[in-house]
């Protein structure tokens, strides 16, 4: 149980110095971020009801497309993000793939992390 709490640990860490200190997808992540977010703005404040013939459509409705489209963005993001992370992942997992000055900040973030 601890091996399996400290590998855990390390992807944790990893995605973290992924997210915040790796220049690729620290953009990518931004774009993601706020995609997603102006995507669900869109979805709540575009007025469904005009979608139908008589234009007119039950609240509950509206609530109910707008909670699932929510859900689909929050996959699409997540899914976005995670496939990201794999291929930054596989680069720092092969040490000679990395530039100096790559490892050297990895090193330097690992070593505060402990």
């Amino acid at each position: 149980m601890k091996r399996f709490i400290t590998r855990i640990k390390a992807k944790v860490q990893l995605v973290l110095f992924l997210l915040w200190h790796d220049k690729e997808p620290r953009g990518a992540t931004k774009w993601i971020i706020l995609s997603f977010l102006s995507l669900v703005g869109t979805l709540w404040g575009f007025p469904l009801e005009n979608m139908t013939e008589t234009k007119m459509m039950l609240p509950q409705t509206q609530y109910s497309i707008r909670l699932a489209g929510t859900g689909l963005l929050i996959i699409l993001g997540l899914t976005c993000l995670t496939t990201l992370l794999r291929f930054r992942n596989r680069k720092y997992m092969n040490p000679p793939n990395l530039t100096d000055e790559e490892l050297n900040i990895f090193l330097k973030y690992t070593n505060e992390a402990k």
